[in-house]
């Protein structure tokens, strides 16, 4: 018959498996804590980029947003450009569109022309009375006058088409987009801050996906 084995060989056996079972266990552990502080890392930026969207469509200051980039070691001319804005914050949509329409009726009519001699006054005066009045179209219009282009500005700012709101307004004559510059950079801000943060997120999701 096999010799039984001794006890103590027994014993010596089972600890050192035991043993090999906590090293496994810790190293699977120190695995699993790397990868998740890869993880962390890789989402951080993410996190960076919706704070910053979030707060411009808010129309809150973003500044919080912006020191995390620069923590992160993220480098791009956008923060910089949008650097100025940071502490105030962009206007919402809503508000562009209010700013715009509030704009357009200090745009400056083209010269009067020169009224007859036979004219009477009661003619002149309605004349005078209807250029106070401006009408401006309710829905987007076709053509190149102005007020064709600001219907459209206004329609593609109620769809939240910011680019498209932006390219309208550079067609504008050059004595409105003078007037209405202030504007157009705020416009200009929000369009830079969300291509930005889409770009920051999108590096920073194929980053986390490599990490699982």
């Amino acid at each position: 018959q096999p010799n039984p084995t001794p006890p103590t060989d027994r014993y010596t056996t089972a600890k050192s498996s035991a043993a090999s079972d906590v090293y496994k266990r810790q190293v699977e552990a120190s695995k699993l804590a790397a990868r998740k502080a890869e993880q962390a890392v890789a989402i951080a930026p993410v996190l960076a980029a919706e704070s910053l969207q979030r707060a411009v469509e808010a129309g809150q200051p973003f500044e919080p947003a912006l020191t995390a980039f620069a923590n992160l070691g993220i480098e791009d001319p956008a923060i910089a450009a949008l650097q100025p804005f940071a502490a105030g914050g962009l206007p919402t949509i809503a508000a562009l569109s209010a700013e715009y329409a509030a704009l357009e009726e200090t745009f400056t009519a083209g010269p009067a022309a020169d009224e007859p001699e036979e004219s009477g006054s009661l003619d002149r005066l309605l004349k005078g009375a209807l250029s106070v009045v401006k009408v401006r179209p309710a829905e987007p219009q076709a053509g190149d006058d102005a007020n064709a282009i600001g219907s459209r500005i206004k329609g593609a700012l109620a769809g939240r088409d910011l680019k498209t709101a932006l390219a309208e307004w550079q067609s504008l004559p050059d004595d409105h987009k003078a007037a209405s510059r202030a504007w157009a950079d705020k416009v200009e801000a929000i369009i830079q801050a969300n291509s930005f943060a889409d770009k920051v997120r999108a590096g920073a999701l194929a980053r986390l996906n490599m990490t699982q």
